[in-house]
């Protein structure tokens, strides 16, 4: 699956390249690290703000320099509850693309084990060979 749509906005994101996955790992651990380590002392109002920036910085870092402004440019700078939103519809891209994947390899381990049983039914089908040292017995 590389086109995806977060609020409307088309983007590619390819999780079937690895390159682009390696991207995406490193991104979201850093994200998710973030935002799970909450400074003391903040407000609400501060925390949420650091989430939208934290936020914006995942799906700029992910999609290109500008993307958050794009996928928010109907929303308020201080709304949260876009990103909210935004970041489950990727969790949805992300959790989609590995039940492909999932599906893919289902697939291959069938057709494996079809391959496989065709050839083992093959090697039982075929005759031992005759030893060449050994003289055969004639039954008169």
């Amino acid at each position: 699956m590389a086109d995806i749509k977060i609020r409307g906005v088309e983007l590619t994101l390819d999780l079937l390249d690895a390159d682009v996955v390696e991207l995406y790992d490193s991104k979201m651990g850093t994200y998710l690290k973030d935002i799970n380590d909450v400074p003391e002392g903040n407000s609400n109002a501060e925390e949420m703000r650091r989430q939208i920036r934290l936020t914006d910085t995942l799906l700029d870092d992910l999609f290109g320099a500008g993307t958050a402004g794009r996928i928010f440019a109907d929303t308020k700078p201080s709304n949260l509850g876009a990103r909210l939103g935004a970041m489950a519809e990727l969790t949805d891209v992300v959790r989609e693309t590995r039940k492909e994947i999932a599906s893919y390899m289902a697939r291959v381990d069938e057709n494996n084990t079809y391959v496989e049983r065709a050839e083992a039914f093959e090697q039982k089908a075929k005759p031992e060979p005759f030893p060449k040292n050994k003289k055969r017995k004639w039954k008169h």
